[in-house]
Formats: structure tokens, sequence, C-alpha cells
């Protein structure tokens, strides 16, 4: 059966990556109702589960790293994004989708 805690490095980056690659598709054709879900999604779970999975708690229980992964990912795209908007000042609209993507 399938269980994330089975999952070795290659398999859950594949997933994360498949993920983030569904995303951006769906961001990029504009459907409407997906967008904002997946967009929601993997902007409050991915970066906290990647930042997780660098510092080695993953063997902590369900709650605590769901809990962990959207705090780390907030914070983490605060920082993200105050970092790109001082670091290009030529841009007049450096968060728009265009730079960014």
């Amino acid at each position: 059966m399938f269980e994330i805690k089975n999952l070795n490095a290659k398999q859950y980056f594949g997933i994360l990556a498949a993920i983030v690659v569904l995303t951006d598709l769906v961001i990029l054709l504009d459907v409407p109702i997906l967008r904002q879900i997946l967009g929601f999604l993997c902007f409050t779970i991915v970066p906290g589960l990647l930042i997780l999975h660098i510092l080695k708690l993953d063997k902590i229980e369900f709650s605590k790293k769901f809990v962990l992964s959207i705090g780390l990912s907030v914070s983490f795209l605060m920082f993200a994004g105050l970092l790109i908007n001082s670091l290009h000042p030529l841009i007049l609209k450096p968060l728009s989708l265009i730079p960014i993507i």
C-alpha cells in the first residue's frame, strides 16, 4: 500500500516536482477554479515540506508535520517575496506573473 513514510528521497521529490509542474501548467493555462486551489495548496504546503525534509524532521507525527510545513511555507514565502522585491528595483512589478515564472 502507498504510504508517505515508506517513500525514499527520489520518490518524495518526484511527487513534489509533479505537484509543482501540475500547478505551473494550471496557472499558465488559466484554468479558473483549479488555478486558485492548486496554487494555494502548492504554495502553502510544498516549501514547508521541502524545508522539513532538508532539516531531517521526517519522523514526526502527521499533524505536527502539517502545521510546521504550513508555518514554514508562509514564512519562507514572505521572506522570499521581500528578497525578490528588494533585489529587483529596476523591474516595475517584480512580483507579477511574468518575472516570477
